[in-house]
């Protein structure tokens, strides 16, 4: 018997209309915005992702609407993580939290 083992990664497909810059401009075209409680659902949801990933050390570094997806619960989705960064602590008594570099989409 060999010893072998497989590396795959899973993706979840999203459908290119729920990109968040997608959905605006169509908005936009039709003259209808969204509602208090569909933003406030999204910014929830947001603030909730963008939380989760402070508290385990993750700065995504390129936050823009093409980068955020809005599903049909409400729920807003955060892809392409190609330029986040850990974060490290300075010094040995932990310091601020902080990244190496500061890159991305100006």
């Amino acid at each position: 018997m060999y010893n072998t083992f497989r590396i795959g990664i899973v993706c979840e497909y999203i459908d290119h209309k729920l990109n968040l810059e997608y959905i605006f401009r169509k908005r936009k075209q039709a003259n209808a915005f969204w509602k208090q409680d569909e933003l406030e659902k999204m910014i929830v949801s947001l603030i909730s992702t963008l939380s989760h990933m402070q508290s385990v050390g993750l700065c995504h570094r390129d936050l823009k609407p093409a980068n955020l997806f809005q599903m049909p619960t409400g729920e807003v989705k955060v892809i392409d993580f190609g330029e986040s960064k850990d974060y490290f602590r300075e010094g040995e008594d932990g310091g601020d939290p902080t990244t190496a570099t500061i890159r991305g989409t100006p």
